[in-house]
């Protein structure tokens, strides 16, 4: 069987796919905590977790992760955070939506790098 992971960031949204073969069917499942945390999770047919999907705002990110952000994009607001983690992964890929008066970016953070994958003019 193959299989095959990846992961895409393009126009903002961060997808991340895997298929086995021709029936690649499993589960999601979506949670929203007390803290306005919204977690996806997605499980393939054998209930083995692929991936986890959070979704908060500034005030849940990570401090390191804010503080990389902050220090080049200051004056941008960050309207919301989307972490990644995979099992097995040590590391958390963090997909931060920033914008001004006139530009929005999306930035993907990983390992204290930072990659703009997506700038668009305010209409």
């Amino acid at each position: 069987m193959k299989k095959l992971l990846s992961i895409i960031f393009g126009a903002g949204i961060a997808v991340i796919m895997m298929t086995t073969g021709a029936n690649a069917a499993g589960s999601v499942k979506d949670v929203k905590d007390a803290k306005a945390i919204s977690t996806t999770q997605v499980h393939d047919k054998k209930g083995r977790l692929l991936y986890q999907v959070k979704r908060y705002d500034e005030n849940q990110m990570p401090k390191e992760i804010r503080s990389l952000v902050r220090s080049q994009y200051y004056d941008y607001n960050i309207v919301g955070v989307e972490e990644i983690t995979i099992p097995g992964e040590e590391k958390s890929i963090y997909v931060v939506h920033l914008q001004d008066d006139t530009t929005i970016k999306i930035v993907k953070v990983y390992d204290g790098v930072m990659e703009v994958t997506g700038e668009y003019v305010r209409g």
